[in-house]
């Protein structure tokens, strides 16, 4: 995706991601350190985005065992990303729960704002 918060899965695909490397050391989504890389092949890096309290827009970077850094930038990625660059969007806000107590079967309505994450 173009866009989401924390625990979103960003796909990358493309040739020799991994800089001749066996693996990702670290990486981070605008700035963010990401909470986890679940694939990592010289064609595909699957990165879950990291936390982040505030929307923040940057680029995604990577870096192998190699040392060799990779970076999705503004001009690069322009073809695929609004401005080329990726966008956390502002955490959900809770404003009510109700009702605040219940049993099996209560239904229970969650109000706020930003609730689909940009979705």
């Amino acid at each position: 995706p173009l866009s989401g918060q924390f625990g979103t899965q960003v796909t990358i695909t493309g040739t020799n991601l991994l800089a001749y490397g066996a693996q990702i050391v670290s990486a981070s989504i605008a700035g963010i350190n990401v909470s986890s890389v679940s694939v990592q092949t010289d064609t595909q890096v699957v990165l879950v985005a990291g936390p982040s309290s505030t929307a923040v827009t940057g680029d995604i970077v990577w870096t192998t065992n190699t040392g060799a850094s990779t970076t999705l930038l503004d001009g690069t990625a322009r073809s695929s990303m609004p401005g080329g660059v990726w966008t956390y969007v502002a955490q959900a806000v809770i404003s009510s729960v109700t009702p605040s107590v219940g049993q099996v079967n209560t239904r229970v309505t969650i109000a706020g704002s930003g609730m689909y994450g940009g979705g």
